[in-house]
């Protein structure tokens, strides 16, 4: 018996933490995944902090790449949990559904979809980039006295420690490499650097 009303009791707390969630709607930290890199890809987490005002407007704020929180540019509000956002050149639309967030951003880029969550910690996380290990091809050439690499689709691709990798770039100028490494905000790690053997 004392099982029973046990389980009871904790459906019924269950229930009434769900209503309270829904209710705050688009109200809280969230944190958004969001692809970045026109070579590589990696993931950044974007802080969003939606708080409501006595007259009921939102006061929304976004972190940027420098990790600082700012205001957002533009806002318009399409239904009680859905946001348009301009921040910069990035337009979000998000829905917002209990502790989730799903929705797109547009850029110069293209389009994506994004999804993420709510934040249950007091101290506001992310900003971070995940970086993500991969490959690229290119030709090493130096520009402006910086070693760096000119992708196979013509983007022009900086490294991060040119320090620990220069007699290999200096070996390889004006030849085509794979540099295996992370992408980091705008620029490649390096972790690996072979020159390109045509199967």
């Amino acid at each position: 018996m004392r099982r029973i009303l046990l389980f009871a009791l904790v459906l019924a707390l269950c229930a009434a933490v769900q209503p309270a969630q829904a209710a705050q709607g688009p109200v809280g930290n969230w944190n958004i995944k969001v692809k970045v890199g026109h070579v590589g890809e990696g993931i950044r987490t974007v802080i969003l902090r939606i708080k409501k005002m006595e007259d009921g407007k939102y006061d929304i704020k976004m972190s940027k790449m420098s990790g600082k929180l700012d205001d957002i540019d533009e806002l318009e509000v399409r239904g009680e949990n859905e946001l348009f956002m301009v921040m910069g050149s990035y337009e979000y639309t998000l829905q917002f559904e209990g502790d989730t967030v799903k929705g797109t951003v547009v850029n110069p880029a293209g389009k994506q979809t994004v999804t993420g969550s709510r934040q249950e910690s007091v101290r506001i996380l992310g900003d971070a980039v995940d970086p993500l290990r991969r490959s690229w091809r290119g030709t090493i050439e130096r520009r402006d006295g910086k070693l760096m690499m000119v992708s196979r689709r013509g983007f022009d691709t900086f490294f991060t420690n040119v320090e620990e990798f220069e007699a290999d770039l200096i070996k390889s100028e004006g030849q085509v490499v794979v540099v295996t490494g992370w992408w980091i905000k705008t620029k490649i790690k390096i972790q690996k650097l072979e020159l390109y053997e045509q199967q």
